[in-house]
């Protein structure tokens, strides 16, 4: 018997599809906590893979610990390099020989793109964009394009990003799906309303320490506040992260300023706070900002992480992406008026519990695998 027969005949026998999501790395982002959302959620009903060319990022040992959930994790030191990941990761992948492939991020689909010519049968490949791309290079964006071509279906976590792909990508119905990013509401819901805010105020503002995330803007903003008490907390890492810390000290605002990295249980960490900031420059559909509306939070979110999720001043605040000022007169409002901002708070996280559901969410993604299998 043939190579290839035996290969098709294993696939026939197999009591679940296999589900194989490929992430460039196991770092603490939006989209790697959503996969290991989707791994655990379809771990009863597919034999469920999850493949990263990258060792050592700090989610690796969350993904590990799943009794049901199997990995690959690249290491190109004791691989012999990245082509020797790529080799690994290519016979691992005609091994399970996937149903359906599920990637991440454009690393993820050079992945992807590889490893469906090493299943005897073709798999179906699903892609989720998870964010606009207007900051890559046009070569990234041009590569993208092409791969999307090969793509069965392209999923767009938000209208913006959808709307950007049918612009920059020429992606069009029924290859092109939205379905819009939900939050696991319980943990968030948990957290009790601490009432109006304290002085001095506790400002939380969480994502990587990365140019899409504004930090910068946000400390200039505070450092123009001169006649309310305030301190900051900033939860997590990234290359910036000595740059915003000169920054702060050259702003003269370092002692009101705590680093925490990153932190694996923000829920507790929020019960001290009074309001959070997201002074993103772009940004797909924040799970940051719905996260925090859900746990009462009033949230001062810039217009591209926010307009989508925020009514202006019913269930946040809105400001111009990118603008000091802007921000630091809407942090000084919120600290004004500390009875509407518990309010806005309060109204967020009814709406929240209303239209952030993960289960839907997570219902419509597996609708997806059902049709295309």
């Amino acid at each position: 018997m043939s190579t290839n027969t035996q290969h098709t005949n294993q696939h026939e026998q197999r009591k679940k599809p296999v589900l194989l999501f490929v992430i460039p790395q196991f770092v603490v982002g939006g989209a790697e906590m959503l996969v290991y959302q989707y791994a655990v959620y379809f771990a009863n009903m597919y034999d469920v893979h999850v493949a990263s060319t990258v060792a050592g990022g700090k989610l690796e040992e969350l993904f590990a610990k799943h009794p049901h959930i199997s990995l690959f994790v690249g290491s190109r030191k004791t691989m012999g390099g990245r082509g020797g990941v790529y080799r690994n990761l290519a016979r691992y992948t005609k091994n399970i020989q996937p149903d359906i492939i599920h990637s991440h991020l454009f690393g993820g689909d050079i992945i992807a793109s590889q490893l469906i010519r090493q299943v005897t049968n073709r798999p179906l490949w699903i892609s989720t964009l998870h964010n606009v791309q207007f900051h890559q290079s046009w070569i990234r964006r041009f590569l993208w394009k092409r791969l999307f071509r090969h793509v069965d279906f392209v999923i767009a976590v938000s209208e913006t990003v959808a709307a950007y792909a049918k612009d920059h990508f020429a992606l069009r119905s029924p290859r092109l799906v939205t379905i819009l990013n939900g939050v696991m509401l319980d943990q968030w819901l948990a957290i009790p309303d601490k009432g109006e805010a304290t002085t001095p105020l506790q400002i939380a503002t969480i994502g990587r320490l990365e140019v899409q995330k504004g930090h910068r803007y946000l400390l200039t903003a505070l450092s123009y506040i001169e006649r309310h008490l305030w301190q900051l907390h900033v939860y997590g890492e990234g290359s910036l992260q000595q740059q915003l810390q000169v920054q702060a000290t050259a702003l003269g605002i370092e002692k009101q300023i705590i680093w925490h990295g990153v932190s694996h249980d923000i829920p507790t960490a929020l019960q001290d706070i009074d309001v959070v900031v997201q002074p993103s420059l772009w940004e797909g559909l924040s799970l940051v900002v719905m996260e925090m509306m859900a746990a009462g939070k009033p949230v001062i979110a810039s217009i591209p992480a926010g307009s989508e999720l925020i009514a202006h001043e019913k269930t946040g605040y809105l400001v111009p992406a990118a603008n000091g000022v802007a921000l630091s007169k809407m942090i000084d409002y919120v600290m004004t008026y500390k009875t509407e901002a518990h309010r806005v708070g309060k109204v967020a996280r009814l709406f929240a519990c209303d239209h952030f559901s993960f289960d839907t969410h997570i219902q419509q993604i597996a609708r997806l695998y059902t049709d295309v299998l």
